[in-house]
């Protein structure tokens, strides 16, 4: 499951700018094992942040794609600083990669990616982390996830169960206009206050997030188990439901089917459980 988000993540990613995530990884690249570099950008940061050291920029990995919420999160927390850094550096050497890198921190387009990005990668890695530690509730935390972005994109729907959001059909005439897309607090502020971006750079930035929000849905549609009625009525195997009075009845459970043994004994135990001690 691990594995998948990552595939999820990488390839909703696919649709955005490709600089968008040259920028994050150029970043770390122009500072790595580059001591001189590194201590010029940590005293410009302590002279602005009275003292501060600035945090370690972060590599983003190949295989390890999710690893770009730490990443953004570094480039966001001293994202001036590096913008100034850049700025500076540019004009002392004479080099293609920092004027690029100055050209892409001045973009607010950019800095409007990363605000949209963050909270939605900042999940999907807190999800990764969930399944590494084999919690119950998995599959409820990775539906809830799953719900949100539906609700962002998609157009009203009544869901009653987890098996209507399952159902949920991704197409065209499924999504919300434009302008009713939810994109998130962090990219509606950055972009109100980004007054010079044009009227048709503002449309586009918008196809590229929803479009981005769309392909991570269809990704983890994909990955979503079929039988979701199954393994949703699990919650009844748990000691909080067994040992309830009012718990359904043993043939009301979805995966009773499957059961092969005695059914009159079966009966009888399920129906008995909740008075012992």
């Amino acid at each position: 499951m691990c594995h998948s988000l990552q595939l999820c993540a990488s390839k909703a990613v696919s649709v955005l700018p490709r600089n968008v995530e040259y920028m994050v990884s150029q970043t770390y690249s122009w500072f790595s094992n580059v001591t001189q570099r590194l201590q010029k950008y940590a005293e410009l940061y302590k002279t602005i942040n009275v003292g501060e050291n600035p945090l370690k920029i972060l590599q983003l990995s190949d295989t390890r794609w999710l690893a770009i919420s730490e990443c953004i999160n570094r480039i966001l927390s001293q994202h001036e600083e590096l913008k100034l850094h850049f700025q500076l550096t540019k004009d002392s050497e004479r080099s293609y990669a920092v004027e690029l890198l100055y050209q892409m921190y001045s973009d607010n387009t950019n800095l409007i990616y990363l605000k949209f990005l963050q909270p939605i990668v900042s999940e999907l890695n807190r999800l990764n982390k969930i399944f590494q530690l084999d919690k119950p509730k998995l599959l409820t935390e990775l539906l809830t996830f799953y719900r949100s972005l539906l609700e962002r994109i998609g157009l009203p729907k009544t869901c009653q169960s987890w098996q209507d959001i399952m159902e949920f059909n991704l197409s065209d005439e499924n999504l919300l206009p434009l302008d009713a897309v939810d994109f998130g607090v962090q990219f509606r502020i950055a972009l109100l206050e980004a007054k010079e971006i044009s009227d048709q750079a503002q449309k586009d930035l918008k196809c590229r997030c929803r479009e981005y929000m769309l392909e991570l849905s269809k990704e983890i549609r994909k990955r979503l188990p079929d039988n979701i009625k199954q393994l949703e009525a699990l919650k009844f195997l748990s000691p909080i439901h067994a040992l309830s009075p009012s718990k359904p009845r043993i043939d009301e459970l979805p995966f009773f089917n499957l059961f092969k043994g005695d059914l009159g004994k079966a009966e009888q135990q399920w129906r008995v459980i909740h008075t012992l001690e």
